[in-house]
Protein backbone atom coordinates (compact mmCIF):
# COMPACT_ATOMS: atom_id res chain seq x y z
CA UNK A 1 0.00 0.00 0.00
CA UNK A 2 1.44 3.29 -1.12
CA UNK A 3 0.52 6.13 1.09
CA UNK A 4 0.69 10.16 0.10
CA UNK A 5 -0.26 12.62 2.54
CA UNK A 6 -1.01 16.14 1.80
CA UNK A 7 -1.31 17.69 4.80
CA UNK A 8 -0.54 21.32 6.61
CA UNK A 9 2.38 20.21 9.59
CA UNK A 10 -0.08 21.57 11.68
CA UNK A 11 -3.03 19.40 10.87
CA UNK A 12 -2.18 15.64 12.04
CA UNK A 13 -3.97 14.78 14.93
CA UNK A 14 -3.32 12.70 17.91
CA UNK A 15 -4.80 9.99 15.86
CA UNK A 16 -2.95 10.23 12.67
CA UNK A 17 0.32 9.87 14.65
CA UNK A 18 -0.61 7.19 16.40
CA UNK A 19 -1.62 5.38 13.13
CA UNK A 20 1.61 6.52 11.34
CA UNK A 21 4.18 5.58 14.53
CA UNK A 22 2.02 2.28 14.99
CA UNK A 23 2.66 1.29 10.93
CA UNK A 24 6.13 2.70 11.29
CA UNK A 25 5.40 5.29 8.18
CA UNK A 26 8.32 7.37 8.15
CA UNK A 27 7.01 11.26 7.27
CA UNK A 28 9.01 13.48 5.13
CA UNK A 29 8.81 17.05 5.05
CA UNK A 30 8.89 18.40 1.19
CA UNK A 31 8.23 21.98 1.33
CA UNK A 32 6.88 24.18 4.25
CA UNK A 33 3.42 23.00 3.85
CA UNK A 34 3.24 19.19 2.29
CA UNK A 35 4.33 16.21 4.15
CA UNK A 36 4.70 12.98 2.48
CA UNK A 37 4.30 9.58 3.91
CA UNK A 38 7.43 7.14 2.55
CA UNK A 39 6.04 3.53 2.18
CA UNK A 40 9.54 1.70 1.82
CA UNK A 41 9.19 -1.57 0.09
CA UNK A 42 10.60 -4.67 1.82
CA UNK A 43 14.33 -4.92 2.11
CA UNK A 44 14.55 -7.37 -1.77
CA UNK A 45 17.95 -9.00 -2.86
CA UNK A 46 19.85 -6.97 -5.44
CA UNK A 47 19.34 -8.76 -8.52
CA UNK A 48 17.90 -8.68 -12.08
CA UNK A 49 15.24 -10.49 -11.22
CA UNK A 50 13.65 -8.13 -8.37
CA UNK A 51 14.40 -5.31 -10.04
CA UNK A 52 12.99 -6.03 -13.21
CA UNK A 53 9.66 -6.05 -10.89
CA UNK A 54 10.04 -2.34 -10.31
CA UNK A 55 7.62 0.53 -11.64
CA UNK A 56 9.76 2.86 -13.86
CA UNK A 57 8.08 5.26 -11.38
CA UNK A 58 10.22 8.22 -9.45
CA UNK A 59 11.54 7.71 -6.47
CA UNK A 60 14.30 6.75 -3.59
CA UNK A 61 16.03 3.74 -2.49
CA UNK A 62 18.81 2.87 -0.58
CA UNK A 63 21.05 0.06 -0.76
CA UNK A 64 23.30 -2.27 1.68
CA UNK A 65 25.35 -4.83 2.51
CA UNK A 66 25.71 -6.26 5.93
CA UNK A 67 23.04 -3.56 7.20
CA UNK A 68 25.11 -0.78 6.13
CA UNK A 69 23.88 1.77 3.75
CA UNK A 70 25.86 2.38 1.09
CA UNK A 71 24.05 4.12 -1.23
CA UNK A 72 20.71 6.37 -1.02
CA UNK A 73 19.51 7.07 -4.62
CA UNK A 74 16.47 9.15 -6.03
CA UNK A 75 15.34 8.87 -9.72
CA UNK A 76 12.72 9.33 -12.08
CA UNK A 77 13.01 5.15 -13.33
CA UNK A 78 13.64 3.17 -10.25
CA UNK A 79 14.27 0.30 -12.20
CA UNK A 80 16.59 1.86 -14.78
CA UNK A 81 18.70 3.28 -12.22
CA UNK A 82 18.96 0.34 -9.73
CA UNK A 83 19.64 -1.66 -12.96
CA UNK A 84 22.43 0.59 -13.79
CA UNK A 85 24.01 0.27 -9.68
CA UNK A 86 24.55 -3.69 -10.66
CA UNK A 87 27.47 -2.54 -12.85
CA UNK A 88 28.77 -0.31 -9.86
CA UNK A 89 32.37 -1.39 -8.79
CA UNK A 90 31.50 -0.32 -4.99
CA UNK A 91 27.63 -0.92 -5.49
CA UNK A 92 27.98 -4.97 -6.15
CA UNK A 93 28.96 -5.72 -3.25
CA UNK A 94 25.80 -4.87 -1.82
CA UNK A 95 23.09 -7.46 -1.23
CA UNK A 96 19.78 -6.01 -0.60
CA UNK A 97 17.62 -2.44 -1.48
CA UNK A 98 14.54 -0.85 -0.48
CA UNK A 99 12.88 1.74 -2.74
CA UNK A 100 9.70 3.78 -1.84
CA UNK A 101 7.46 4.77 -5.21
CA UNK A 102 7.25 8.72 -4.48
CA UNK A 103 7.34 12.47 -6.10
CA UNK A 104 9.98 15.19 -5.87
CA UNK A 105 12.05 11.80 -5.32
CA UNK A 106 15.23 14.49 -5.66
CA UNK A 107 14.41 16.41 -2.30
CA UNK A 108 13.53 13.32 -0.72
CA UNK A 109 16.99 12.26 -1.30
CA UNK A 110 18.27 15.01 0.33
CA UNK A 111 16.60 14.97 3.46
CA UNK A 112 17.45 11.13 3.51
CA UNK A 113 20.92 11.98 3.23
CA UNK A 114 20.91 14.94 5.47
CA UNK A 115 19.44 12.74 8.05
CA UNK A 116 22.26 9.96 7.21
CA UNK A 117 24.87 12.31 8.17
CA UNK A 118 23.49 13.33 10.80
CA UNK A 119 23.49 9.94 12.44
CA UNK A 120 27.37 9.56 11.07
CA UNK A 121 28.99 12.48 12.07
CA UNK A 122 28.49 14.30 8.79
CA UNK A 123 29.75 11.24 6.41
CA UNK A 124 27.84 10.12 3.86
CA UNK A 125 27.25 6.43 3.01
CA UNK A 126 30.54 4.58 1.93
CA UNK A 127 29.69 4.30 -2.02
CA UNK A 128 28.73 8.05 -2.05
CA UNK A 129 32.05 9.24 -0.69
Amino acid sequence: MLVFLSVHSTCIHDTSRQYLKKNKVELKVVNDERIEALDWSPWLDLDRDNIANIAQSEGVYKIHAGMKILFIGSSQNLRESLLGCLSDPCISKAKRFSYAIIESADKVKEQLLNEYRNKHNGKLPSCME
